[in-house]
């Protein structure tokens, strides 16, 4: 969806209503274009424009912020104001301090990046799980979950896996720099940071196997201390827009290959 509709789509959603004025909740994301950014000083990125439309239909007014990752987490363990944050992964560990929405979206698989002079000996491998059994050293994004079978393999490599990038962008410049010999990453972050950002494309190839799973579900995560009626009233919202088929959470058949 071109930007500028996407703008409209927020400055909508950021009109009065007729509801009682209650304080606006926080809706925390961090910076994973096309999912949630900022651009031109403005909260933007498909998913954020749902999770506010969905607060919206729950009745509930909402103030995007951007945050970073680490001070999301470390907020749900403060007995302060309720919040929400958009676009997590479920994993156990953030379970026991939050509550999870229903289900707001669903990746596509991830796929793996490699350098083209490579290409060759990566794709004789026959799945992730050989590769990852193989002297080839894998980097990822720290501090962020991959899915629960991801990790699982990930902690499973026969190398350590590269946890130093913080970004997806820091992650391909490794990988560029021949610190890491493969990159796992999200296909829809990958192909547009590809198209906005001028990463060099033409010297990278995706590389998908069968046994990368289906893609994680994504959720609206929230502090645990949010009222029951609200976290009622924002599963009621999502299903009645998933109803009215205003948006699905099934992931695609596909995602665009690296242009």
């Amino acid at each position: 969806m071109p930007w500028r509709y996407l703008l409209l789509i927020f400055c909508w959603l950021w009109l009065p209503t007729s509801q009682a004025q209650e304080p606006a909740l926080p809706l925390y994301y961090i910076d994973k274009a096309p999912y949630y950014f900022t651009h031109a000083q403005q909260p933007s990125g498909f998913l954020l424009a749902r999770a506010m439309l969905i607060l919206q239909t729950a009745g509930i007014s909402s103030q995007p912020r951007e945050r970073p990752a680490p001070r999301i987490l470390h907020e749900l363990n403060r007995d302060g104001a309720p919040f929400c944050s958009v676009g997590w992964f479920k994993t156990a560990e953030r379970e026991a301090i939050a509550w999870f929405s229903s289900p707001i979206h669903q990746d596509v698989p991830m796929w793996l990046l490699v350098r083209q002079e490579d290409a060759g000996e990566m794709v004789n491998f026959k799945s992730l799980h050989s590769l990852l059994q193989a002297p080839y050293r894998v980097g990822v994004v720290s501090g962020f979950s991959y899915g629960a079978e991801l990790d699982r393999q990930l902690e499973q490599a026969r190398l350590e896996v590269d946890r130093q990038a913080k970004s997806v962008e820091i992650a391909i410049e490794r990988l560029l720099a021949r610190r890491v010999d493969a990159v796992l990453a999200d296909r829809v972050e990958t192909t547009y940071l590809l198209n906005k950002q001028g990463l060099p494309s033409d010297q990278l190839l995706a590389v998908r196997f069968a046994d990368i799973p289906p893609g994680s579900l994504r959720y609206l995560m929230c502090s645990a201390n949010l009222p029951v009626s609200t976290q009622r009233a924002i599963d009621a919202a999502i299903a009645q827009l998933t109803a009215q088929h205003l948006f699905s959470v099934s992931a695609p058949p596909d995602a665009a290959p690296i242009p």
